[in-house]
């Protein structure tokens, strides 16, 4: 369990410094814009790959009873491929790539 959230959480990590590296000055406009666009892309796909080892390690502390049954996500009939086990208002993804995951029809959960 902790070994799943830690990967998660490496990758969630590495995601966020993506989302955040600077973009070299010495590029063009149009090479900026690719490369902001890149690592958009790479942040997303490593923040993708976190979700579903968070999920792993909910499941496994609620087997182990350290933690509450995880439950389908309130809008999952919305978003089928949203297989998110945090449910309730107070469980929004509010982290800085939830908007721009929604934005790209990944879903961030019901927020």
């Amino acid at each position: 369990m902790k070994v799943l959230f830690l990967r998660a959480n490496a990758l969630e990590k590495v995601g966020i410094i993506l989302k955040t590296s600077p973009i070299p000055k010495d590029l063009s406009k149009e090479e900026k814009q690719a490369y902001q666009e890149l690592l958009e892309e790479k942040s997303l796909e490593a923040m993708d790959k976190a979700l579903p080892l968070y999920e792993e390690a909910i499941k496994a502390a609620a087997d182990m009873g350290i933690a509450p049954k995880p439950v389908a996500h309130e809008n999952q009939g919305a978003n089928p491929g949203d297989q998110s086990v945090f449910a309730g208002p107070h469980y929004r993804d509010k982290s800085p790539h939830a908007k721009g995951r929604a934005a790209r029809g990944r879903g961030s959960g019901s927020g």
